[in-house]
């Protein structure tokens, strides 16, 4: 392929006990192209089919086929701060998950940064007395070696 353009594999495996489920597996495998590439902001989207295997609080299982798309967006605000935001949605067959994880992330010094995310994640259909959308607050000090 060339320079802009890639394969990817994805595995993902999601424990959370706020869902209503016991775990969720995806895979996923496409193709990506990066969009723009410039030396301080870069902007990649993916594309490809996949699958998701659901255990439910209840024990019910759910197996389903899912369409997966990504945007990812990279931009180096200055010499020691840069910006990041990712986009993706994995549309199934009876659920569609939509997460977005946004991204600050800082140089304190040569080795360390300090980094915010805020990640919200909406899920079409849930379990009765679960909310459909979550969100979430970080505050990371990354080591660099």
């Amino acid at each position: 392929m060339g320079a802009k353009n890639f394969f990817y594999v994805l595995l993902s495996y999601e424990d959370d006990r706020f869902s209503g489920y016991d775990y969720r597996i995806t895979e996923s495998v496409g193709y990506g192209r990066r969009v723009i590439a410039d030396p301080g902001l870069t902007l990649d989207l993916e594309i490809g089919p996949g699958a998701r295997q659901s255990k439910l609080d209840s024990g019910d299982k759910k197996d389903e086929l899912l369409a997966r798309a990504a945007a990812k967006l990279a931009w180096k605000v200055s010499r020691t701060s840069k910006f990041s935001e990712e986009l993706t949605v994995d549309g199934g067959e009876d659920v569609t998950v939509t997460k977005s994880v946004t991204a600050l992330s800082a140089k304190v010094n040569s080795s360390l940064a300090t980094k915010l995310t805020y990640t919200i994640k909406n899920t079409s259909d849930v379990p009765p007395g679960i909310k459909k959308t979550d969100s979430e607050m970080a505050v990371t000090l990354v080591y660099d070696f």
